[in-house]
């Protein structure tokens, strides 16, 4: 039984692809595995808070002597590492914003690196401390960045490999809807969802 995280960000509700995609994935996934569990969070219903000066010292301290303050703040950030600590396969749909994640996206990925819980750097070199984990990426953007010059925009792609990367996370794949007509959103879609269906199934893509 393998346990799945899907953590949406995109600020549309209706017409998101990668709510599409990620309704998609969820609906494949509960069919092939009914016994599977599946958790939604969505960061921006939930409006998650940029960290503080108070939680980041909280974090880089012994954890002795906090005020009430950073213990709330400590406490915000742990519920959702335990998400990903929880759950064997991340789903994150993460739609391109002005060549980047959206701003929910990156509070959550602020909330999620934390010294000696996600990562160590006590040797100073730093050493993810979460493994074993698979990660489906699905974004969507108005133009298309696999090539130069505007693959030098891309600051998804790029960014999320380094940051899941630096905590310890390998298996990681993209699956891309990239443009800005319908019959390209749609037929991106349509490629987007077959390359689900193999993924669910254990295939390689390269989408």
């Amino acid at each position: 039984m393998s346990k799945v995280l899907i953590l949406e960000s995109s600020s549309r509700h209706q017409g998101a692809t990668t709510r599409d995609l990620a309704g998609y994935f969820k609906g494949q996934w509960a069919q092939r595995f009914p016994q599977d569990a599946i958790t939604e969070v969505d960061l921006f219903d939930d409006q998650v808070r940029f960290i503080d000066g108070d939680t980041i010292a909280a974090h880089h301290s012994d954890g002795k002597d906090l005020s009430d303050k950073q213990k709330a703040g400590v406490a915000y950030s742990d519920r959702y590492i335990q998400y990903l600590m929880d759950n064997d396969v991340w789903v994150i749909g993460a739609p391109m914003y002005n060549f980047s994640v959206p701003a929910v996206l990156k509070a959550f990925i602020d909330q999620i690196v934390v010294p000696g819980k996600t990562f160590d750097y006590s040797t100073g070199v730093p050493k993810g401390l979460i493994s074993g984990k698979r990660v489906i990426v699905l974004t969507a953007s108005g133009g298309n960045y696999d090539n130069p010059p505007m693959s030098a925009m891309d600051f998804v792609e790029p960014y999320l490999r380094a940051i899941l990367g630096f905590l310890g996370v390998s298996d990681v794949t993209f699956v891309k809807v990239q443009g800005n007509h319908p019959e390209q959103i749609e037929a991106g879609k349509i490629a987007a969802k077959q390359a689900i269906d193999k993924l669910i199934v254990g295939e390689k893509v390269g989408v």
